[in-house]
């Protein structure tokens, strides 16, 4: 496995472990696993994702919340404002 960031690809790393599909309880361990690991990315203070830019002027909100990742069933998509970052995801990634 590796990631992709703008057209720089990551050097790729083993998944440590993997749960067969036909297994009944793989979706609620995936679900369990993954969204701790989404809690940890949002939790980092130093992983910073992206600030949408929305216009909030004429709206009485707050603007949003920086953006960092976005998952669904099929994977996880994570916003790296820079480079930097992505050593940041290699570690929580390592040790998740």
């Amino acid at each position: 496995m590796s990631l992709t960031f703008g057209e720089f690809l990551s050097p790729g790393f083993r998944q440590a472990q993997d749960l067969r599909q036909v297994d009944p309880m793989s979706p609620v361990l995936f679900n369990l696993v993954l969204e701790t690991l989404l809690i940890v990315i949002f939790n980092d203070s130093s992983f910073q994702g992206i600030q949408p830019s929305i216009s909030t002027s004429s709206l009485p909100i707050a603007p949003p919340r920086p953006l960092k990742c976005l998952a669904c069933a099929r994977g996880v998509l994570v916003f790296l404002a820079d480079s930097s970052h992505l050593d940041c995801l290699h570690f929580h990634l390592a040790n998740h």
